[in-house]
């Protein structure tokens, strides 16, 4: 069974849950055999203090077999993006 389908689905799952009250205007999560990719963007700070503090969560979930392998972001008064990825455990040397 492949890694990358279950692990994207459990991220989009996981980041819908934990924005509800501070939605982003865009979520995008890509998984591939050892890494994901996840970016996301919105217009308030606190969207981006919301996905932030998900994001920085995601190494607690039960299911997690992610690290955090770095990222980059942005924000221009309320405009804000962000990038990062997120590597398999183990898939890497």
């Amino acid at each position: 069974m492949s890694w990358a389908g279950p692990t994207e689905q459990l991220l989009r799952e996981y980041f819908a849950s934990k924005l509800t009250k501070h939605s982003v205007n865009k979520i995008e999560v890509t998984c591939r055999t050892t890494f994901c990719r996840v970016k996301a963007g919105g217009l308030t700070f606190e969207a981006y203090s919301a996905f932030h503090k998900a994001a920085q969560e995601i190494a607690a979930q039960p299911w997690d077999e992610l690290e955090n392998a770095g990222g980059e972001g942005s924000a221009e008064r309320d405009i804000w993006s962000q990038e990062f990825t997120l590597d398999r455990r183990g898939a890497r040397p």
